[in-house]
């Protein structure tokens, strides 16, 4: 999780103001005067002279700069061990020598990532994995996943679709690698029609666009729930949708709602959700965090806010800092919906449910809202393993620490460093960092032979036993 921090350094102060003795002096006492003040003044412009060529060579040298204020920062802030030797005075490097969560930000780099950040995205909306035949059992770029109001989630691609070619202009490119689908999407002009086409030859057609990015679904047994744009640009709306329908293997009273990341406009997302959720008369939950890694430690708190009625409490979080200073973050008030007490909730997650989806089962669990036996974690087929070379299964993916970024307001840039380590607001203090909340804490597997299936079997198998349990 991250949190922002304006780090601007303070002004240089101002030199006094000398002021003059009054009253006379000896003529002697005079002349050695005005020969001090002569020899001084010579000294001074020296001084000012080789400060300046000197100053010079210090403030022109931007890179420089950028690595004194870091390696200042990583300093003061940074949580764990670290070594700063590196053979380049860059940001960059210090950077790199830091964890995989730390991470420096030039002027436009930053700018880019905050308006990321707030869901503006630009391009066709999907992730993706190249997948092999003796692997998968298919060859092609595996969607993984699929943004919701993105060009691809109207075209049509949902996670789980093998993309083998796409064709622009009348030219078809068959996709051999992971650049030959990166590369034919990036050459694609923005609002330009082109197809791509999955392994058993469905074909959709799709545009590069710039859109705001949804971050939840939600589905009842007879409708879908989703986010669209608005008239307004940057605003999105409640869309239902009772023609194409919902999701048919779901029980009567439970509802599904998928949350992708801890970003824009998601917590705002949640809250409408919730409210429909009640108004539908639902009484069981399924929330889907597999593969969400997290965002921002605000917009968890508020959506934590969703789910914690008032009466249970108000600690969302501790944080444990490199002074040894421990800071309490609160769970947020200001949504307008609350679930309804009573209301049987179930999680799915797997090895990419990280950082803000961990606290928020943290939270849960803390509070009895829900409880070991209502998690499903994914237990992933030897080929995916393998593939991936992953160690990780059957848990969550263990990120108990937290990251802020500090912003130069003089120059724009940002550094994101690891800054504390976090603890549930249970009676045990618990961190599940490097641990992740695993099958051996009493929670349920499903098996699944990869991270996205077409018409995803690990969820359709998760809700059968999920409402055979209740």
């Amino acid at each position: 999780m991250e949190q922002k921090t304006d780090n601007t350094a303070e002004p240089a102060p101002g030199l006094p103001e000398e002021g003059e003795p009054g009253g006379k002096e000896p003529k002697s006492r005079k002349t050695l005067k005005r020969v001090i003040i002569i020899i001084s003044c010579l000294v001074i412009v020296a001084a000012v002279f080789c400060g300046g060529w000197f100053g010079g060579l210090y403030w022109g040298n931007a890179q420089f700069r950028s690595y004194k204020w870091a390696l200042n920062l990583i300093e003061q802030y940074y949580y764990g061990d670290y070594d700063t030797s590196v053979s380049e005075n860059s940001a960059y490097a210090l950077a790199a020598m830091l964890d995989d969560y730390s991470e420096y930000y030039s002027a436009d780099e930053y700018s880019a990532l905050l308006a990321e950040n707030a869901g503006s995205k630009s391009g066709i909306g999907v992730t993706y994995q190249y997948v092999t035949d003796d692997a998968y059992g298919d060859t092609g770029c595996l969607i993984v996943s699929v943004v919701g109001n993105s060009p691809a989630y109207y075209a049509g691609i949902r996670a789980g679709v093998v993309i083998c070619s796409g064709t622009a202009g009348g030219r078809t490119t068959e996709f051999t690698q992971a650049t030959d689908f990166s590369s034919f999407i990036s050459s694609q002009d923005t609002g330009a029609e082109f197809t791509l086409t999955s392994t058993d030859g469905t074909s959709f057609s799709v545009s590069r666009e710039n859109y705001q990015a949804s971050y939840t679904i939600m589905y009842t047994r007879d409708a879908t729930y989703s986010f669209e744009s608005g008239e307004k640009d940057g605003y999105l709306y409640l869309a239902e949708d009772t023609e194409t329908g919902g999701m048919e293997d779901l029980p009567e009273g439970y509802a599904y709602i998928q949350l992708q990341q801890f970003y824009g406009t998601a917590d705002q997302e949640m809250d409408i959700l919730i409210g429909e959720f009640t108004d539908l008369g639902c009484t069981s939950l399924i929330l889907d965090l597999r593969s969400d890694g997290g965002g921002s430690v605000s917009t968890m708190e508020k959506i934590a806010g969703c789910f914690v009625p008032e009466t249970a409490g108000s600690l969302a979080m501790t944080a444990e800092y490199k002074d040894g200073s421990v800071r309490s973050y609160a769970i947020g008030r200001s949504n307008t919906y609350t679930l309804p007490e009573g209301t049987d909730i179930y999680i799915l997650a797997n090895t990419g449910t990280a950082s803000a989806s961990e606290a928020l089962m943290g939270i849960l669990l803390s509070y009895g809202l829900t409880d070991y036996s209502h998690i499903y974690l994914s237990d992933y087929g030897d080929n995916y393993l393998s593939f991936t070379g992953s160690t990780k299964n059957c848990r969550t993916y263990g990120k108990g620490i937290m990251q802020s970024t500090f912003v130069n307001s003089m120059t724009g840039e940002a550094l994101k460093l690891t800054v504390a380590k976090i603890f549930w607001p249970d009676d045990n203090h618990t961190c599940i960092h490097d641990v992740g909340i695993t099958a051996a804490d009493g929670c349920n597997t499903i098996s699944t032979p990869w991270v996205a299936t077409k018409g995803d079997m690990e969820l359709r198998d998760a809700i059968q036993r999920i409402s055979s349990a209740g």
